[in-house]
């Protein structure tokens, strides 16, 4: 089982409509919104390489002591992400923290053209609309990079 320690960030969750224009986007990377909840809140189509280095730089932040290809998942090894996040949704629930730590690695992976990465984000977003209707965009948005 996976364990971590996350740090005490305040971020505020906003409602996001399903067309963010620019001034959206510049609210959403001036951290009203952690990077870390992206995954769960922005289509594909609205994320580019400076949001996957703005979401690395947050997973490098966190002390996930506890896997030992954390690291590697971070910096891009898909196999990596995608296994921890696995592994994490099987293990801690969909609220838990550490599902949206590990999902971020993969959703990074996916934006750099891993098609498996893609499969795990779209899988993990059919299950988290069952408590977060906002994922149902998303899984549309998701399915059509397949």
């Amino acid at each position: 089982m996976l364990t971590k320690h996350l740090c005490d960030q305040s971020y505020t969750i906003h409602e996001i409509s399903s067309s963010v224009g620019a001034a959206g986007r510049a609210q959403i990377r001036s951290r009203s919104i952690s990077p870390l909840h992206w995954w769960r809140i922005r289509p594909p189509h609205e994320m580019d390489l400076l949001d996957v280095r703005t979401i690395r730089s947050e997973l490098l932040k966190l002390d996930v002591c506890a896997h030992h290809s954390w690291l590697n998942a971070v910096l891009g090894d898909a196999a990596a992400a995608i296994g921890i996040a696995l592994a994490a949704l099987r293990d801690c629930g969909m609220t838990n923290p550490l599902v949206d730590a590990a999902m971020s690695t993969v959703v990074c992976c996916a934006l750099e053209g891993d098609k498996a990465g893609v499969t795990v984000v779209l899988s993990a977003l059919r299950r988290r609309q069952r408590i977060d209707n906002r994922c149902c965009r998303l899984v549309t948005a998701w399915a059509q990079q397949q």
